[in-house]
């Protein structure tokens, strides 16, 4: 059992609510939820659906006790304009959190394994986030191996060499450094939490954002049949001829202009009564009309017509912030292919994959995945397939975003053409795909579990 200290952690007497607040935060106080740099969203929610392997505590209990601990420092996507304001890592450390490390009982883990956020602080990279954590190791005469540093930018380890290099640093000298996409880990870990009969919840404490409220609560059979698809479904649809009366799923809670694109594709090319899209209300203007360097002329024609539409709802937004669970499964039961639009398209972004692509995977859905460049690729490194002989895949290794959209366009003009008779004779082909890529999400080995062993093991 692994077990993660927060300085501020209260828990019902049954475990079932804990209101749990971020360690080291800054500036914390009123500032506003932007600009905060600390987070405690991400390890508290892993602890609360993996009761087996992970616990929460306070950390006053443990130091009380003498129980090894990991001290999680959750970073936020803006850590690079807070570091620029304060360098100091962590305003406020326990000192005795401090001296359990320095004995070899305590790993402070600075995470932000749930973003791809570069690890250069400046466009020379002549500083790093590796300066400001060695900085921390330095200061307070740790030992290295005691700090690990956590990113989901999976293209970091590149960086992280440079970093040694440019400081004349051997490996051993400095932090423990490690990148690994989260999210595999984590659906799997909320899947098996509702198989098993738990429902997660995490809300905002009323009057204090830096403060979370995290929830498990029952969940019966029957909801759990309608969250997830089963096998049962999909065999019996294969033997009745069904046709499933959508083509497309594409779901877009937040307008970033990748999202606006396909769905404005979709619009132009008349998919969307034939699909389930969502996408918020936005005001005509929104990215100067929909401009793109191809094909301009249809889309800003596409997206006029579209925007008085809005918004286009499928996927309600939930009271709950967690993202990583499924909220229904009905829109994955009447559409045959998922357009997977993640948070990143850009150049010079690494692979990066989150809970959007794996909810498709847990309900057999073949998908396009609109993100950065080698996602795909990525994907199918750490045990997952993709569709080729569905899709033509070669736009995962396109690397300017222009182009690289251009191609996705082409695949969903490619599959928009068939008839729903066809695609439902391409979607079970992709059949023996689907049911790998399921199987792995819930029962595969995810680099999260790598990474508690490893912490676990260290800490004896």
């Amino acid at each position: 059992m692994l077990t993660f200290a927060f300085d501020r952690l209260t828990r019902d007497a049954d475990g079932t609510r804990v209101e749990i607040r971020p360690n080291c935060p800054w500036p914390g106080g009123d500032a506003p939820i932007e600009q905060q740099r600390a987070d405690c969203v991400t390890m508290g929610t892993l602890c609360m659906v993996s009761p087996g392997g992970l616990t929460c505590e306070r950390t006053d209990v443990l130091l009380r006790i003498g129980a090894p601990f990991v001290y999680p420092l959750e970073l936020r996507y803006n850590l690079r304009e807070s570091f620029a304001a304060n360098q100091a890592l962590a305003p406020g450390v326990p000192a005795a959190v401090l001296e359990q490390a320095r004995a070899g009982r305590a790993v402070i883990l600075v995470w932000i394994a749930h973003e791809q956020t570069p690890l250069e602080l400046d466009g020379a990279a002549k500083a790093w986030v590796f300066d400001v954590i060695q900085n921390f190791v330095v200061a307070h005469d740790l030992p290295p191996r005691q700090v690990w540093f956590v990113s989901g930018n999976v293209s970091g380890v590149q960086s992280f060499t440079q970093w040694l290099r440019a400081r004349r640093l051997y490996e051993a000298h400095a932090f423990r450094f490690r990148t690994l996409a989260m999210s595999p880990g984590s659906v799997q870990r909320h899947y098996q939490a509702n198989a098993q009969g738990r429902a997660f919840t995490l809300e905002r404490l009323a009057g204090n954002e830096q403060s979370f409220v995290m929830r498990l609560v029952p969940m019966s059979r029957d909801d759990f049949a309608e969250h997830y698809v089963e096998p049962a479904e999909i065999a019996e649809e294969q033997r009745s001829n069904r046709l499933r009366p959508k083509r497309f799923l594409s779901m877009n809670w937040r307008p970033r202009f990748h999202r606006q694109l396909v769905v404005t594709y979709l619009a132009g090319r008349g998919l969307i009564d034939g699909s389930l899209v969502s996408f918020p209300a936005a005001d005509l203007d929104l990215n100067n009309g929909c401009a793109f360097p191809e094909r301009t002329d249809f889309l800003r024609a596409a997206w006029r017509r579209l925007q008085p539409r809005l918004p286009l709802t499928v996927d309600v937004p939930p009271d709950s912030i967690d993202h990583h669970a499924v909220l229904a499964g009905w829109p994955y039961r009447q559409s045959y292919f998922n357009l997977v639009s993640e948070t990143e398209v850009g150049a010079d972004c690494a692979p990066f994959s989150t809970e959007k692509v794996l909810k498709p995977m847990l309900n057999y859905q073949p998908f396009i995945v609109v993100s950065t460049a080698r996602t795909l690729r990525y994907l199918c490194g750490i045990g997952f397939k993709g569709f080729p002989e569905l899709i033509d895949e070669r736009y995962d290794q396109v690397d300017d975003p222009v182009a690289r959209l251009v191609r996705i366009l082409d695949e969903i003009d490619r599959l928009g053409q068939l008839s729903q008779a066809e695609a439902r004779d391409r979607y079970f082909a992709c059949l023996p795909t689907l049911e790998h890529n399921r199987a792995h999400l819930i029962d595969g080995r995810h680099e999260l579990d790598d990474l508690f062993d490893d912490l676990e093991a260290q800490l004896g």
